[in-house]
């Protein structure tokens, strides 16, 4: 009698004690991770289909809450990627500075005062795209 009741005991610890990975459970729970993409490039289109409710039910709440912020870091990025180098880039390289290469993209390379102006209103128009996306990710968790 006593080994079936440890044996009860130690299935029922083991729902509570260990995580979503332990082959164990996954076995018990039919609930596998996805095989990761073959390829250097291939791990993006995986990324944008893994859903949310996928990656905390098959996962533990640290990679849910890491591939939350990595998805809202890539969305910043690439709005400030798109901001700059579409309106800065253009403004810094036409800024009659006089500076060449690298430095003709800079700030330096910019001499009338009136197109700082372009710079004041893409960090407007970042911080309010940064406040939009925190405040998204504050009120979806």
């Amino acid at each position: 009698m006593l080994p079936a009741r440890s044996s009860m005991f130690f299935m029922k610890s083991m729902t509570v004690v260990h995580p979503f990975t332990d082959p164990v459970l996954l076995t018990w729970c039919r609930e596998k991770t996805p095989k990761p993409a073959l390829g250097m490039f291939n791990w993006i289109s995986a990324f944008r289909r893994l859903s949310d409710e996928d990656a905390l039910n098959q996962q533990s709440l640290d990679s849910y809450l890491f591939i939350r912020f990595f998805k809202m870091i890539t969305l910043i990025c690439l709005v400030g990627t798109c901001i700059t180098w579409v309106t800065l880039l253009p403004i810094n390289y036409m800024g009659g500075g006089g500076k060449t290469e690298l430095s003709s993209l800079t700030f330096s390379n910019v001499k009338d005062p009136q197109k700082y102006y372009w710079h004041a209103g893409a960090a407007w128009l970042f911080l309010g795209k940064f406040y939009f996306v925190l405040a998204h990710e504050l009120n979806a968790f």
